[in-house]
């Protein structure tokens, strides 16, 4: 299970339910994989996972957007916790089909999928104590699961 870890910033900590130690829970980033000023401070000892959560695009009912095309952008870590989530079922689906079954199911496991998310990430480009998130981002090399390249 994931849920977003909560955004007071500095002041809190993680809320519930991402206190909870059975949750993978998701700070969030700038698209640099800078902390977000609301995203809570990493806690020593765990492992702080983080994805894109500012400003991201999303698709809104047409009676609640002001915009045209039906699209606002939003910021928050419940943002980016749907997106982390898109991240953990592809993963998923790739190890079902290139790892042996054994393997593949181990990663429904939430310390197995918090590993490889761990290995999946980089700590950000500008790199601060308060961060020391983990950022997932797929694009980073030519090997990476996207075979994309980061710009």
């Amino acid at each position: 299970m994931f849920a977003a870890a909560s955004n007071s910033g500095a002041r809190l900590g993680r809320a519930y339910p991402a206190s909870n130690p059975h949750i993978i829970y998701v700070h969030s980033t700038d698209t640099n994989g800078e902390a977000s000023g609301f995203s809570p401070t990493a806690e020593p000892n765990s492992i702080n996972l983080a994805t894109v959560g500012e400003s991201v695009e999303s698709a809104w009912p047409t009676l609640l957007s002001q915009d045209s095309r039906c699209l606002q952008s939003q910021s928050g870590t419940s943002y980016a916790t749907p997106i982390m989530v898109g991240i953990t079922a592809f993963l998923l689906q790739y190890a079902s089909l290139h790892l042996p079954q054994k393997q593949a199911l181990a990663l429904k496991r939430r310390e197995k999928m918090e590993a490889l998310l761990r290995r999946c990430a980089i700590r950000g480009p500008n790199y601060k104590p308060r961060d020391n998130y983990f950022y997932i981002h797929l694009s980073l090399h030519k090997h990476n699961l996207f075979r994309g390249e980061l710009d």
